[in-house]
């Protein structure tokens, strides 16, 4: 069974890049920009990341033959965020497509919000995309809402984007 770890590996910048260029490239048919951006704005958080109000949680694989692991998924809350939002922000939550339906993701959410939760944050958002019902669901779940909708054409097709929010 895959598990999960706390903190920055070398090699995670790129395989998280990796895994979302791959998934939303294949299943959203979105171009090289939204990979560019993932990578500019993962890098200027891993830039300044503190384990005092942010947290990366890396999935990672079983060990092979060598002993060696991948990174097969990740989820960041961002509370040192630069952009003018209040409380946290959660971002780069992704899971290899083979890893889907196994719990993981809703243990990223536990640890994710037991993490905000310590911390003091009182709110928590997050943006993304309409159609992306497995992921809607968990943050549901949750208890996050839907609180704005905006439709743009960034990275290739059109996208309704969402966010939501979460008050603690």
């Amino acid at each position: 069974m895959p598990e999960i770890q706390t903190g920055y590996i070398p090699g995670a910048l790129g395989r998280i890049i990796e895994l979302h260029e791959t998934y939303y490239s294949e299943y959203w048919d979105l171009d090289y920009e939204f990979s560019r951006e993932v990578a500019v704005e993962l890098a200027e958080f891993l830039g300044r990341y503190d384990d005092a109000d942010n947290r990366l949680w890396l999935v990672m694989s079983n060990p092979d033959t060598d002993d060696e692991r991948e990174v097969m998924g990740s989820l960041v809350i961002d509370g040192g965020h630069n952009d003018d939002e209040e409380g946290a922000r959660l971002r780069w939550v992704v899971l290899a497509p083979e890893l889907h339906g196994q719990g993981l993701g809703r243990e990223l959410m536990n640890r994710a919000i037991a993490f905000c939760e310590e911390v003091g944050f009182e709110r928590v958002y997050l943006w993304t995309y309409e159609g992306l019902e497995a992921a809607r669901h968990l943050y549901e779940e949750r208890g996050f809402t839907l609180v704005e909708e905006e439709t743009r054409q960034d990275w290739g097709p059109e996208i309704t984007h969402q966010k939501f929010e979460i008050f603690l």
